[in-house]
């Protein structure tokens, strides 16, 4: 799985300016997300300052879960509480089941993902996810890189 990780996250570099791209950050690492349908926080909020882009990178393991999905919220201060979706079309790098504002892998097995989404100027975002399951729930390693505007 780190191999296809790998791939993804240089397939994503060569795809986007160098010169605005942060480094290569991590969110959270082996992340159950419990709660059985219920969005919980991944990792915690990430500033956007500036960058206007971001880049999730995921290491998805099903274990008992049935369903498993994600979602990025934005925030206007750190720790608050005002959330709010960011509905934007977001780039896979699989043919997962997408909304707006969420994506849910479409077959329920240990995979690598990577989506790209604008922020729209929101000063935080947060990931969420959720799984339903009944045993032992789904668990993601998330890292990320932010993209400046084209200013």
């Amino acid at each position: 799985m780190k191999k296809t990780l790998l791939t993804l996250m240089l397939i994503l570099l060569i795809a986007t300016p160098l010169l605005a791209l942060s480094s290569v950050e991590d969110l959270a690492s082996s992340k159950y997300l419990t709660g059985s349908g219920t969005w919980i926080d991944v990792g915690s909020e990430i500033p956007m300052k500036k960058d206007t882009q971001l880049t999730i990178l995921a290491d998805c393991t099903v274990n008992d879960a049935s369903a498993l999905s994600f979602r990025v919220l934005g925030k206007h201060t750190y720790g608050g509480t005002d959330e709010f979706s960011i509905a934007n079309d977001l780039t896979m790098s699989s043919s997962d089941q997408l909304t707006a504002s969420s994506f849910a892998l479409s077959s329920v097995a240990d995979q690598d993902i990577a989506f790209v989404l604008d922020t729209y100027g929101a000063p935080y975002a947060q990931i969420q996810g959720n799984s339903t399951y009944s045993g032992t729930a789904g668990m993601v390693t998330l890292k990320y890189i932010k993209k400046q505007g084209d200013e």
